[in-house]
């Protein structure tokens, strides 16, 4: 009689331990990896809002690579959020705010999300100069 066609005094067919454990084994391994990818499915809590807007502000500002003061706005990165912008450059600043929790200045406040970029800021007709632009989120 093969050891697979064992029936128990009982009645009931047996189950050989060595297919008991690799059944036991493949259904752990099942679920680890659905648990590994339910928990990168996962929305991400800590989004990085002050580059995000950072890279918004610049792509609405600049014009052929070149950022226009004129055009600085700051779109409001959260409903509940508030966002300001800042140019400088030696020939001047400008600040752009959104939201009625727009922080007052850049990197003051220790809750802020801040992020900057230096750029090429045209601070007259046919005359550009190096500059740093910097948004500053508060959640």
């Amino acid at each position: 009689m093969a050891a697979s066609e064992r029936i128990a005094a009982d009645g009931r067919a047996a189950v050989e331990p060595v297919a008991a454990l690799i059944a036991l084994v493949a259904v752990g391994a099942a679920l680890g990896l659905y648990a590994g990818a339910l928990a990168d499915a996962a929305p991400d809590r800590e989004r990085d809002l002050a580059g995000t807007t950072l890279d918004r502000v610049e792509r609405d500002a600049a014009v052929g690579g070149i950022v226009d003061p004129s055009r600085l706005s700051v779109p409001a990165p959260d409903p509940y959020a508030g966002a300001t912008a800042m140019l400088e450059t030696r020939r001047g600043s400008w600040v752009a705010r959104s939201g009625e929790n727009a922080p007052d200045a850049i990197g003051r406040a220790a809750g802020d999300d801040v992020a900057r970029a230096t750029v090429t800021v045209r601070v007259a007709p046919g005359e550009n100069a190096r500059g740093t632009l910097s948004v500053a989120v508060r959640r």
